[in-house]
């Protein structure tokens, strides 16, 4: 391959990694602005299209869009994102350099990615590089230096993406400026304080600016609304657009041409709407359409201000007495669509709310269904009838979009979340109704139905390509999962649906001439169970699985060990320094104690310089994401680990205490060389950075029940494999190791008691051979003088051995010209020496810090 041709699939793979799922959906799902509104914004003579103008034709900094709930501002933000002229105008900004535009819309309601951070930093990065790819070698140089292809591709974390975007905006000699608009920051679900930090450090790049929205709340007030010519209320400035939306709404209606000729002043209802409206565009949407719907049944011109008098002038009342306005024949249906449509974690299809009406004539109904599927014609009549009901039972408070169903708007969603509304929902529902069970059952039935017109290609461990019905499969299983969450007892209900879905996946695999699920070459499995099984396993549904387990072939299909693939799942690719979920704990702890091995190996499909096959275990598999170095630098969710009593609970079913980690370094040429090391070396060089921490007494007690299971000290401490051992490269034990790195770093030693208590430990547990070695008691003379490397000698030298009269240093004077000579090694280290007599006697016991 061609330097260039190597290059573009480099950007491609880095854009690839970049893009996630639905993440233009909120940009589509926005109303487009209606005809004749909003035009003010470009506008130099209206009231604040002139200040938004000066900004994009010369501003830095911020601007803020802010306004009341329902007022338009995601319209309003698309409308410009959108329009050339932005483009044109902002071109004088920037010249002589282009402009480049990217727009992220926040949504409370859909994924995970598109209501947070790392959602508005990918796609504020995607939409840089696809438009500049030549910055990605300068942004994302760790990624586009690194040979391996895979790590490319591999997912982003929040601290990477946020060092990527900061180099793009300290390029101080880049050839581009950026014009961001961010959409919806009160629909973000992390800390809203950190985001407008973020925002704001990014806006002080010469090369990029921002419009953002949001509603006036006080954190968004604080950081962008103190300049008044660097902001806008929209609710102040639609006056003249709710008016032309709202006679284009009415006056276009057959009925009102009838009204005008009998009745004089007809018009004097829109001026009503326009006054009482007060800038919302919503109330605006919800009143003109009752409103045609008086004109469709031929009302009087005072039976429609009679109407328009009905109806609360503030959204939350006016929701619920749309709301009340349902019959009562249809208020169980009401409450369930609704519900669902809160829990879910991001708008769900059509075919879910459809599955969920035969809900209400047999519970049962996903159990009964056949496994077959449905012909295109039947598809279009049941998605226009589902879609009448959904308007029927709700009173348009949800709406369909693409073939998925969503709130009208997110102050709907938030209205009834309110426990008003929660209460009110519940008294119209029946008892014991769950709406995870509810869209659990309607999946079920769904994946009955799908076509398997694709195969499901296995491409990893717990990795598939994507097709429909993969898909609806992964979604039914993640809601098992938040069933799992929110319910003490598992009932027998969940299992059968679940069972149910293995079951059909099977069914349509032998239905299928060209197996949906095909095995791997040489891989020997039921590709259908393997499917289902490791995604149960991904999930972590414990509760489901403890029913399971006690069949002793369930896992027999899996190529990597299902605690492995729990550690997988967790660790990878986001390793920050959270603690550990209680379902992954949870999900461990049932593994272990169903007699799962921690020492059980699997290949690992890695490329490296050996033309072994890496093996590996659950246990060691943990270690090498904890402390992914060789030289032993723990990594950032180590201090979780330690905390979650993870470790002695592997331990304690017989984890090996001594097993190999494969480590990937890379060499000075750029090249990766692999090595082997111990769980117990990680433990140990992890001693050095747990001097001063809180968790220091934990981490002693884990070193002991690490040698209570039979830690080796002379083992040596990195090699290679040769026939199932570890062979050295470097011919030194883990205690020579650490003795070593004691004595040639020992600036670095601030709590001699924690270190010495390590080397106590691991003296324990050598032979008298090594006890005797000149080296080891010159490593322990330099890193503890005086008390502790006394009682050391002590308790591990014979009387009359010569190291005692070589290397020990009796007294303070000896110590301190020790020290004098080293160059005087700092306060801590005297400090240490002057409380030898108050100490002296600890050395032996766990030290308390």
């Amino acid at each position: 391959m061609s330097i260039a041709e190597n290059d573009i699939t480099k950007q491609q793979s880095i854009l690839q990694s970049l893009t996630f799922a639905h993440r233009s959906a909120r940009h589509a799902a926005i109303t487009d602005a209606h005809i004749r509104t909003f035009e003010w914004i470009f506008k130099e003579d209206s009231v604040c299209g002139g200040a938004f103008l000066d900004w994009l034709n010369n501003g830095n900094g911020i601007f803020w869009v802010s306004g009341k709930p329902g007022s338009g501002k995601s319209t309003l933000m698309k409308f410009i994102a959108d329009h050339s002229r932005t483009a044109r105008i902002l071109s004088a900004w920037s010249s002589p350099k282009p402009t480049y535009v990217a727009s992220h819309y926040f949504w409370s309601a859909g994924t995970k990615m598109q209501r947070s951070q790392e959602g508005l930093l990918q796609t504020l990065l995607y939409e840089i590089f696809r438009q500049c790819p030549d910055l990605l070698q300068v942004a994302c140089h760790q990624r586009w230096q690194d040979v391996d292809p895979e790590y490319l591709s591999k997912p982003w974390n929040l601290s990477e993406l946020r060092i990527v975007l900061k180099e793009v905006a300290d390029q101080a000699d880049i050839s581009q400026k950026f014009c961001f608009f961010v959409d919806g920051l009160d629909e973000f679900t992390g800390d809203r304080q950190d985001l407008c930090q973020d925002l704001v450090d990014l806006s002080q790049s010469p090369n990029i600016k921002l419009c953002i929205s949001s509603r006036p709340w006080n954190v968004f007030e604080q950081n962008f609304g103190g300049d008044p010519g660097r902001k806008l209320y929209i609710h102040q400035l639609t006056h003249n657009d709710i008016r032309s939306y709202t006679e284009l709404r009415l006056l276009d209606h057959p009925g009102w041409k009838t009204l005008e000729s009998e009745v004089m002043g007809a018009h004097l209802l829109i001026d009503q709407v326009t006054e009482r409206s007060r800038g919302v565009f919503l109330w605006v949407f919800f009143v003109t359409k009752l409103l045609r719907e008086g004109l469709e049944e031929d009302d009087s011109f005072s039976d429609l201000c009679r109407r328009l008098e009905s109806f609360p002038s503030d959204l939350e009342p006016f929701f619920k007495h749309m709301l009340e306005t349902v019959q009562p024949i249809h208020h169980e249906k009401m409450s369930g669509v609704l519900a669902i449509a809160i829990k879910a974690r991001s708008p769900l299809d059509i075919s879910i709310y459809r599955f969920h009406s035969l809900e209400y004539e047999s519970v049962d109904y996903a159990l009964e269904r056949p496994v077959e599927t449905q012909d295109e014609q039947e598809e279009k009549v049941w998605y226009r009838k589902t879609k009448r009901r959904l308007n029927g039972w709700c009173r348009g408070l949800l709406e369909v979009k693409q073939g998925r169903v969503d709130f009208l708007h997110r102050t709907v969603m938030d209205f009834l979340r309110t426990k008003e509304m929660s209460d009110f929902l519940r008294a119209k529902n029946t008892d014991g109704f769950n709406a995870n069970l509810s869209i659990l059952r309607a999946y079920t039935a769904w994946i009955k139905t799908t076509p398997s017109n694709n195969k499901i290609l296995r491409t990893g461990p717990g990795s598939y390509s994507d097709t429909p019905l993969a898909s609806r499969i992964r979604e039914a299983i993640t809601y098992a999962g938040e069933l799992e969450d929110e319910t003490d007892n598992y009932t027998q209900a969940e299992i059968v649906l679940l069972d149910t879905i293995e079951a059909t996946m099977c069914a349509i695999d032998r239905k299928t001439e060209d197996r949906v699920f095909p095995i791997s070459e040489g891989f020997n499995s039921d590709g259908a169970k393997l499917f289902f099984r490791e995604h149960i396993v991904k999930k972590m549904l414990s509760k489901y699985l403890s029913h399971k387990v006690r069949e002793v072939d369930y896992f027999n299909e899996f190529e990597m060990t299902p605690l492995a693939m729990v550690i997988h799942s967790e660790l990878w690719p986001d390793r920050e320094n959270l603690p550990w979920p209680e379902k992954c704990i949870r999900m461990l702890k049932l593994l272990l104690e169903s007699g799962e091995s921690p020492n059980d190996q699997f290949e690992l499909n890695v490329k490296h310089d050996s033309h072994q096959a890496t093996m590996m275990s659950a246990w060691a598999m943990l270690f090498f994401w904890i402390v992914p170095s060789l030289i032993g630098e723990i990594g950032p969710k180590f201090i979780p680990t330690l905390q979650s009593d993870l470790l002695p609970l592997f331990l304690k079913h017989k984890a090996n205490p001594n097993a190999l980690v494969w480590r990937l370094e890379h060499g000075l040429t750029g090249q990766k060389k692999s090595a082997y090391s111990s769980v117990w070396r990680d433990i140990v060089l992890a001693s050095f950075q747990m001097q001063g921490r809180p968790d220091a007494d934990r981490y002693l007690r884990l070193l002991d029940d690490f040698l209570d299971a039979g830690a080796e000290s002379e083992m040596p401490s990195f090699g290679t494999i040769s026939r199932g051992r570890l062979r050295a490269t470097i011919e030194e034990t883990i205690l020579e190791e650490f003795l070593q790195r004691l004595e040639t770093n020992n600036e670095g030693i601030s709590d001699v008691q924690l270190l010495a208590y390590v080397a106590d430990k691991l003296l324990s547990k050598v032979s008298e051979e090594t006890l005797v070695k000149e080296h080891i008691w010159k490593a322990i003379c330099v890193a503890f003088p005086g008390c502790f490397g006394s009682q050391l000698q002590d308790k591990y030298l014979p009387q009359g051995s010569k190291m005692r009269d070589l290397y020990w240093l009796k007294t303070e004077e000896d110590i301190s010209a020790t020290w004098s000579i080293k160059g005087n090694r700092g306060n801590k280290r005297r400090q240490a020496v002057a409380l030898m007599p108050e100490i002296s006697k600890n050395v032996s016991k766990k030290p308390k810090t």
